[in-house]
């Protein structure tokens, strides 16, 4: 859903895995014999988080398969097996591994798809087929092609309308009518078509407030919308660069600044609200490279030193370069 989507995409939080240990901010890693064992699995020498969650996914896989071999004709065991290949679908893309989030997307879109043509009016099953193509990407190997990863995007937002239409109370539907919206047009963005993504983009939006009117306090929804918002600014910078028209980027600082007069409150009332605060930084940075884009260079500095201070994570060696950008008058590396 919403997480699934900030972190399988090209953002700054959607984290693939690089193969190197994570550092905490108290300069050990979970590798590290130095943890101590009194945290339990996770100070042990040798743990690997990511691959104890693979394990375990899959062995849920096994075991839900099994039972669906012994009653094949159980609902419940295929909505089981369908919703725990998803979620193999969802950290096989944070953590970078392609190929296997291929399969458990082909692996989860199948048995959801068997479940809507048994039982067509059942909206757990249509609402299960769609939350997993919503994620179609072309990140996965299969979907690399134009159009094959906008097939299933449609495919999600003509099912989730749908159930909207059906059900306007269920938030969680509106949820993935957003989700779909905005995956689409990140595929769009990346065939190079940022009419139709910029279109995509106001529908993602349009929905996610849709939802914090009923509900402002869901702090899923809030980093929801701003992720899209954040994206929708940015490609307005590209669109700006691509043209020549400072319009644009001017256009995209604005709503980067808004978007940060917006959230960021939001966020320093909810503390413990998961990502908020890198959220918060991530619009810093894209506030950055647009005032870059722009020529202003103390502006971006400064909302540089910003996402700094927002950001609850050790500073991510990829911003490094950036870094020394804003440090040059000609803003190369």
């Amino acid at each position: 859903m919403a997480v699934s989507r900030m972190l399988s995409a090209k953002r700054p939080f959607r984290g693939r895995g690089s193969g190197r240990p994570h550092r905490s901010r108290f300069g050990r890693t979970p590798n590290d014999s130095r943890s101590g064992k009194k945290r339990g699995l996770q100070g042990g020498p040798g743990f690997d988080p990511r691959s104890m969650i693979e394990a375990t996914l899959k062995q849920a896989c096994d075991m839900l398969e099994a039972l669906v071999q012994e009653e094949p004709t159980n609902e419940t065991y295929r909505l089981a097996l369908a919703q725990a290949q998803r979620h193999r679908l969802v950290h096989a893309l944070r953590t970078g591994r392609e190929s296997d989030a291929d399969k458990a997307f082909q692996a989860a879109s199948k048995i959801s798809e068997k479940l809507v043509k048994d039982s067509p009016k059942n909206p757990k099953y249509m609402f299960e087929l769609a939350d997993t193509l919503t994620m179609a990407t072309t990140r996965l190997p299969s979907m690399q092609e134009q159009g094959t990863a906008e097939k299933h995007l449609n495919r999600a937002i003509q099912s989730t309308q749908k159930l909207t239409t059906q059900f306007p109370k269920v938030s969680e539907y509106q949820l993935v009518l957003a989700n779909a919206y905005g995956n689409l047009a990140l595929v769009e963005r990346t065939h190079g078509r940022l009419d139709e993504a910029e279109t995509h983009y106001g529908l993602a939006q349009a929905s996610m407030e849709s939802l914090i009117s009923d509900d402002s306090s869901i702090a899923l929804h809030q980093f929801s919308l701003a992720q899209t918002i954040k994206e929708l600014a940015e490609l307005k910078r590209e669109r700006g660069k691509q043209d020549d028209d400072r319009r644009q980027i001017e256009a995209s600082r604005e709503i980067l600044e808004s978007a940060i007069l917006r959230f960021e409150p939001f966020v320093n009332q909810n503390q413990d609200a998961l990502f908020g605060r890198r959220i918060v930084a991530s619009l810093y940075l894209s506030l950055a490279e647009t005032s870059m884009e722009l020529g202003d260079w103390e502006d971006a500095r400064e909302a540089n030193r910003n996402a700094r201070r927002a950001s609850d994570q050790p500073w991510p060696s990829r911003f490094h370069r950036f870094d020394r950008r804003l440090h040059r008058p000609d803003g190369k590396a």
